[in-house]
């Protein structure tokens, strides 16, 4: 090579041209969102990333933390995104049905767990990109949640060169 760094034009496919990750690790119950709706609501979890090729990959990766309380009802989770401050569109899993997680226990009482994700996006633009999570109850009744206090939690966007 005739310079230091190998410029991001000559790097070969599967590269990691960048990461960018959110950390979510606040006291008390900052972390935490709530709802009972049965329509997808934003919850605070996201990840911004600016790709630098228009055909790159992005890779989302996240751990959080999800809450069910009783019943046989469960918790939808969805991935949003938003390019270059546009509205938030869901590409997870449609405005219906499981979503990109659905997490259920039937009977018995309140239930935490966490959760690991992963899911490629190919956005074809060099614009801002937002990832956000966006959260749900099947029945508009049960109240679910991501996010659990003075947890640490994170999301995460690859970008890989093609």
């Amino acid at each position: 090579l005739d310079t230091e760094r190998v410029p991001y034009e000559k790097m070969p496919a599967g590269s990691v041209i960048q990461t960018q990750f959110t950390r979510f690790d606040y006291v008390g119950t900052a972390n935490e969102f709530e709802t009972t709706s049965s329509s997808y609501q934003a919850s605070n979890f996201l990840v911004k990333i600016s790709p630098k090729f228009a055909n790159s990959t992005i890779k989302i990766q996240a751990a959080i933390n999800i809450k069910q309380n009783t019943g046989a009802n469960y918790v939808r989770v969805a991935l949003f995104k938003s390019i270059d401050g546009g509205s938030f569109s869901n590409f997870t899993g449609g405005t219906t049905g499981h979503g990109l997680i659905t997490y259920r226990v039937s009977g018995g009482g309140t239930a935490w767990d966490h959760v690991n994700f992963m899911v490629y996006d190919t956005p074809n633009t060099t614009s801002s990109i937002i990832y956000k999570l966006y959260l749900s109850s099947n029945d508009n009744n049960q109240n679910v949640r991501i996010g659990e206090n003075s947890a640490e939690e994170f999301m995460s966007a690859m970008e890989i060169r093609q």
